[in-house]
Order: structure tokens, then C-alpha cells, then sequence
């Protein structure tokens, strides 16, 4: 057997590897034993079928077997024990250079085509704008008109204003514009702001007790979840529907606010860390700046992948690499590669840059890391539905049993290492802070800083 490479260029290879009859022969045999050994077939005790019967039964098959499992044996230690860094698996070399006869097999050579991995070199030193959103006390008098909202009550009014609720009863129609018989009746609540279509919003405006209005469901909402709760009906029933209804109001629900009272702020605060209206206001204030550090954080991180990616200009062996992305993507064709391919690249780039990142600066998660995360998910699940946190011994079990879950343990990973990047990059570039509004902000983030935005779908 001879194996060889044969460099192309710095980022591709091909592997040549070269089989004579004396390389596979005797796995083959060894085979084909185990099948005369096992064999039954009328007119032969079992186990005493004569062997060139096996060979002209099983030969070509198990030929093509062993040969396989040997070519990726001896390839796979050939890249090892050279130390080849190479982007994904080889691919048989679409031109091969013997046609090789599987019936007649004698020396055999089968060539690998291999993409190299580039060699990344990552300098964090450079200057980014970090933005600082400030609340405004527009946002926080909104924030606080709508807690009072959900926390209010409803009264009964006289006619209906844009943020009320008409209740009453809903009556499919059939086709003439008559109440259908046998048709779907339900008593709710349509609450006008929520009302898609404008021209019938206008006209539930100002309606009162009595009122009938005649519509398409979907003119109500788009939303067929929101459409079958509201008719009583089931969410398959909504999407195929295609009756209009008579709505006749019983009533105006008008929404009166909470007052901003001990007896809400106690509501709202069990703990009773909010007492008023202007610790309220503080607490409404710092929630907001806590996300919105993360929405600066994504905005940061952003900059610094489209910046590192286009800066480093990594080459790719971009032929190789568009032959291993469609044979390894079953629903990919290669007309999709070809169109997404700028984005698969430089999806690519940035794992390179980050594993360079990761290695030159001895980045490392550890499983107490993972567990502590794991267990911070779990006690922050619990307090999302209101529950107290689960005690120590559950907690521990529940970790336990979240570890067996490779899949999402990786998950986990990645993200931590994703934390550590990106911490040490606000520790290694140069930020100048910048204050912003949320509408100047979300502007800015919602611009494509150019048109690689787009490979963020293809990252992790």
C-alpha cells in the first residue's frame, strides 16, 4: 500500500492512495469464511456450503466493503499522523484515475480531494462604538400606564371609546346574509384597539348596547389562535374558515386603571421592595436598562463579527468547500450553495476566528461552569410561572438528569464560550460610549451594516 499527498495549492490537497490485491486480500477472505460458516442452502449441511459458491454469492460486495473501510481506515491515520488541518472530510476526487473492475480486482488507486484549513491569525486591538440607551420618561409613563391597565378593572359604560370592550354575541351567516342554522354562537368580547381592519374599528367606535356589526372573522384579527378563542372553536376549525358573522353588542366594558395606591404597589410588589409612585418609577427605569445592556451587547457583538470577518479576509478553498456543504446537506442543492454560499463562508470565517480566539487565549469551560448555568436556568424557569425555587437536593437531581442531554449540554457550552469572547473583547478593544435614544438605536441596529448581515443565520 502507498499513500501520498499531493499539495495544490495551500488550501487544497489531494490524497492518493494506492491498493494491491495483498492489502485487502486477506480481509476479504476472512469474510467470506464467516459467511460459509454461517451459509444454508438446500442440498449442503449448514456450515458446508463449498467456499467458490460463497465467493460467487458474496465476493463483489464484500470486495467493495472491505476496500472501503480500509481506504477510510488508512485515510483518516494518514491525516493524523501527518497533522493535516483539514475543513470538513475528503471527497472522492470526481475524476478518478483508474477505472477500477470490481470483478477482476488487481492494483487499485483511489484519489481524495481535501480542503486545508487556513491558517488564522487574530490581532484584537481596534476602536467601537458602544451604545447606551437611555429610558425615557416617555417609556417609563407608558410602562406605567399599562402595569395600571392590567391590574384594573372593568366598568360598564354607555358607548364604547377606542380603548374599550363590546361584549356580545357572535352568529355565523350563511350565504343570503341570514343567521345559518345550525351555525357557530359564542358570547365574547372584541376589544376595539385590537380590531385589524381600520374602517370597522372607526365604526365600533362611539357603538353602545344593541349595536350589530357584520364582518369577516379575519377583519377582527389575523391571529387563528386569537380567532378560535374568540368564536369558541377550534384552531383547525378557524383556519378553514370562511363564513362572516353578526356581532350584536350586550354591552361596553370600559377599562378603568389601578390606581397607583399602597394596596397596588403591595400587589404588584409582594416583597415590598416598590412602596411609591417614584420607587416604581426607579424600578420600571433600571429593568429597562437591563435590557437594553443586552440589545447593546447583541449591537457590539454584531460590529465585531462583520468588522473581524471582512477585516482578516480568510481564503477558503471555496470549490472544495461547495462540493462538502452539498454532501453533507441532504435538502441543499448545489444551485442553493451557490446562491448562500458568501453567507456559508463566512458563517465559516467566524468559527475560525472564534476557535483562534478560544486557543490563543486558553478560553476554557469546565463542567462546574456548565452545571452552574444549568442550575441558574432551571431556578430562573421556576420563577418565570411563579414558583419558589426548587430546594438543593432537587435542584442538584434536575442538573443530573439536564447533563444527560448532550445536545443541550453543547448548547450550553457554546454559549458560555460565546460569553468569554465577547467579555474579553470589551476588555481587549477600544469602546467610546455613546448615548442614544431606543428609536436612534433600533435604527441603527435594524440598518444592514452591509450585505454579509445575512450570515448570522448560518452561524452555530
Amino acid at each position: 500500500m502507498q499513500i501520498v499527498e499531493e499539495k495544490i495549492d495551500k488550501l487544497n490537497s489531494k490524497i492518493k492512495i494506492n491498493l494491491k490485491p495483498e492489502d485487502y486480500n486477506e480481509r476479504v477472505e476472512k469474510v467470506l469464511k464467516g459467511h460459509k460458516q454461517k451459509a444454508q442452502m438446500p442440498g449442503f449441511r449448514p456450515g458446508k456450503v463449498p467456499f467458490g459458491v460463497i465467493k460467487k454469492m458474496y465476493g463483489k460486495s464484500v470486495l467493495v466493503d472491505e476496500v472501503n473501510k480500509l481506504l477510510v481506515d488508512e485515510l483518516y491515520k494518514f491525516i493524523e499522523e501527518n497533522k493535516l488541518n483539514i475543513l470538513g472530510q475528503p471527497l472522492p476526487s470526481e475524476k478518478q484515475e483508474d477505472n477500477i473492475d470490481w470483478d477482476d480486482p488487481k492494483e487499485m488507486t483511489f484519489t481524495y480531494d481535501v480542503g486545508l484549513l487556513p491558517e488564522v491569525k487574530v490581532n484584537l486591538k481596534g476602536k467601537y462604538t458602544y451604545y447606551k440607551i437611555e429610558v425615557t420618561d416617555k417609556e417609563i409613563d407608558e410602562a406605567i400606564e399599562r402595569i395600571a391597565k392590567r391590574y384594573g378593572k372593568l366598568e360598564e359604560g354607555e358607548k364604547a371609546g377606542e380603548q374599550d370592550l363590546i361584549y356580545g354575541e357572535f352568529s355565523e351567516l350563511a350565504e343570503d346574509g341570514t343567521v345559518k342554522e345550525g351555525g357557530i354562537k359564542h358570547q365574547s368580547s372584541i376589544a376595539i384597539d385590537m380590531v385589524v381592519d381600520e374602517k370597522l374599528k372607526k365604526s365600533m367606535i362611539g357603538s353602545k348596547k344593541g349595536d350589530v356589526f357584520t364582518f369577516a372573522p379575519n377583519e377582527i384579527t389575523a391571529n387563528t389562535a386569537d380567532m378560535a378563542a374568540m368564536l369558541g372553536i377550534s384552531k383547525e376549525q378557524a383556519d378553514m374558515l370562511t363564513s362572516k358573522f353578526q356581532f350584536t353588542t350586550e354591552k361596553v366594558q370600559h377599562l378603568v386603571p389601578a390606581e397607583l395606591n399602597e394596596e397596588f404597589f403591595k400587589t404588584l410588589y409582594p416583597q415590598g421592595d416598590v412602596k411609591t409612585e417614584e420607587e416604581l418609577r426607579a424600578k420600571i427605569k433600571e429593568d429597562h436598562d437591563k435590557h437594553y445592556e443586552k440589545e447593546s451587547d447583541t449591537k457590539f457583538k454584531t460590529d465585531v463579527i462583520l468588522k473581524m470577518v471582512e477585516d482578516l479576509k480568510i481564503s477558503l478553498p471555496d470549490e472544495f468547500l461547495k462540493r462538502w456543504l452539498v454532501a453533507t446537506n441532504e435538502n441543499l442543492t448545489a444551485e442553493q450553495i451557490n446562491e448562500d454560499y458568501e453567507k456559508y463562508s463566512d458563517g465559516l470565517r467566524w468559527q475560525l476566528i472564534e476557535n483562534e480566539v478560544i486557543k490563543s487565549n486558553d478560553l476554557k469551560v469546565d463542567q462546574d461552569e456548565i452545571k452552574a448555568e444549568i442550575k441558574a436556568n432551571i431556578s430562573m424557569q421556576y420563577a418565570h410561572y411563579g414558583l419558589p425555587a426548587p430546594d438543593d437536593n432537587t435542584l442538584e437531581e434536575l442538573t443530573t438528569n439536564f447533563m444527560g442531554r448532550q445536545d443541550e449540554v453543547r448548547k450550553i457550552s457554546d454559549k458560555l464560550y460565546d460569553d468569554k469572547i465577547f467579555e474579553l473583547f470589551k476588555k481587549s478593544f477600544t469602546l467610546t460610549d455613546k448615548s442614544v435614544s431606543p428609536d436612534e438605536f433600533y435604527k441603527l441596529a435594524a440598518e444592514p451594516n452591509n450585505k454579509k448581515s445575512g450570515l448570522f443565520s448560518f452561524l452555530k
